[in-house]
């Protein structure tokens, strides 16, 4: 029983940091798409309506990757409660889910 909770902490952990990538990531493109789109402006391209149409999408995606990263952060908290409790989860994991949880919580990307 022990080693599931353990397991569940590690897989909890895992969604959690790649979700939490996954937003940096759409918040980076949507900065980098944002330049490209003024540079094609001024440089009067053909290209520009593709562009937007990219920005678009990914701008689209910020929100429900917010979305996903508050109830993977959510549900990393339950599993951490639950193996720090039973005492089955191991120390490396149980500090690399305490110090994401806190960083998110700085960046204010969760409550």
């Amino acid at each position: 029983m022990d080693s599931k909770l353990g397991r569940e902490l590690r897989i909890k952990l895992g969604v959690a940091l790649r979700t939490a990538k996954d937003l940096d990531y759409y918040e980076k493109e949507l900065v980098t798409l944002r330049m490209r789109i003024e540079e094609e402006r001024k440089n009067g391209s053909d290209c520009l309506r593709q562009l937007q149409d990219v920005f678009s999408e990914t701008e689209a995606m910020i929100p429900d990757a917010r979305f996903r990263l508050q109830r993977a952060t959510q549900e990393l908290e339950v599993a951490l409660n639950k193996a720090s409790f039973a005492g089955a989860a191991d120390e490396s994991d149980t500090s690399r889910a305490e110090v994401l949880l806190q960083e998110l919580r700085t960046k204010q990307l969760v409550r």
